[in-house]
């Protein structure tokens, strides 16, 4: 009888104020995935907002909410498994008119400036690797002559070399169009 008076209340509602009225996280993120979105991090989430009315969820409570499932994570790790993927849920809602987009700022993240891998660099780690593992030396050597991304490099088939040329196509990566190299 309970459940019955639920949901009888809830379709009332939706009838009388809409569905923003009622649409509740778990709505949200139904409807992100369904819409073919990545779900590796919506579990955790479900939990934590379970029955959360999408209109009273603030950007606050989705930082708050980081910090108690990731306790011992890293703000990159946050930011990555909770932050983005609670906002997207909230905003594909609002694209829906579910709800009224969020802005969620994300934690703080220091970024160590990478070094690239120098000739001398690669030269000693293809010495050492090519007894060990030679295709490992072949794809580390074969990155750096080309500037391919690991991505790229691992997703090549026999269609994307020229060897009479001796050039391979690379696809396209990171905003740059598939190119001979």
């Amino acid at each position: 009888e309970e459940l019955r008076a639920q949901i009888e209340a809830r379709a009332w509602n939706a009838s009388v104020y809409g569905e923003a009225s009622v649409a509740v996280f778990e709505d949200a993120a139904l409807s992100y995935l369904e819409d073919g979105h990545d779900g590796r991090f919506v579990a955790p989430l479900l939990q934590h907002f379970r029955g959360r009315p999408l209109r009273e969820i603030t950007g606050k409570e989705i930082r708050d909410a980081a910090k108690a499932i990731y306790p011992k994570a890293s703000n990159a790790t946050r930011n990555r498994q909770a932050i983005t993927p609670a906002r997207a849920i909230i905003n594909h809602a609002a694209d829906q008119g579910l709800c009224s987009a969020i802005r969620v700022k994300q934690f703080p993240v220091d970024k160590s400036p990478r070094q690239a891998a120098t000739l001398d660099w690669l030269t000693a780690f293809r010495s050492i690797s090519s007894e060990r593992n030679p295709r490992l030396a072949a794809l580390a050597w074969f990155m750096f002559e080309t500037g391919a991304r690991i991505g790229q490099a691992v997703s090549l088939t026999p269609s994307d070399l020229d060897m009479k040329n001796l050039r391979v196509m690379l696809p396209a990566s990171k905003g740059h169009p598939a190119q001979w190299v």
